[in-house]
């Protein structure tokens, strides 16, 4: 038999809070490839074709680190809505 206790408001705020973090995070990190991406203009040869190659590779792990946070927050918003409503859903059941 399955047992549970979740706090779905705690939920709900945790989800708004971690939302307010993932904004601020894909701020900082566009603001880092926006300063990476502007040494092209400044350095060349070799050595800045190689720095622009970790560029690249930094674009694919933050385009992968923010896909992963949106996940995680949309999966708990998800959590929360249904912990929200599962009370009510059994109540109904039982109401003749």
């Amino acid at each position: 038999m399955a047992r549970f206790t979740v706090d779905s408001d705690q939920l709900n705020a945790t989800m708004a809070a971690a939302y307010t973090e993932i904004q601020a995070v894909e701020t900082h990190t566009s603001q880092l490839t926006t300063q990476l991406t502007s040494m092209e203009s400044a350095w060349q040869g070799q050595a800045s074709v190689q720095f622009q190659h970790c560029v690249e590779k930094w674009r694919g792990t933050q385009a992968q680190v923010e896909a992963a946070i949106s996940e995680l927050n949309n999966a708990l918003g998800a959590a929360a809505s249904h912990y929200g409503t599962t009370e009510n859903d059994v109540i109904r059941l039982f109401t003749l």
